[in-house]
């Protein structure tokens, strides 16, 4: 089973609920198991979620390969929020299978 580790930032100014944009993600990818940031076992995917574009996440380092989602915006490129979940899902995938 694939690994990806999950960062939050604060959520003090939220234009979206990082947990649930995480669980409908996790409802895309049954097959990959989500671990916390703060969690002692690493992954080579690392999930950024903040809640608004200001994007103050801190990303801790050692993993190949980073996911930002910054508000609506998924790696810099705004999305819109009907799609967020299925884009940072088909980047996830994309990612996980090249590894």
């Amino acid at each position: 089973m694939k690994t990806v580790t999950v960062k939050y930032c604060g959520h003090c100014n939220p234009h979206l609920q990082g947990p649930v944009i995480l669980e409908q993600v996790k409802g895309k990818l049954p097959h990959v198991r989500f671990i916390s940031g703060a969690s002692e076992e690493g992954a080579g995917v690392l999930l950024v979620i903040s809640g608004c574009p200001v994007d103050c996440a801190a990303r801790p380092s050692g993993f190949s390969s980073v996911i930002a989602t910054a508000g609506y915006t998924v790696d810099g490129r705004n999305v819109s929020k009907d799609t967020l979940v299925a884009e940072i899902s088909s980047k996830l995938q994309g990612l996980l299978e090249d590894s």
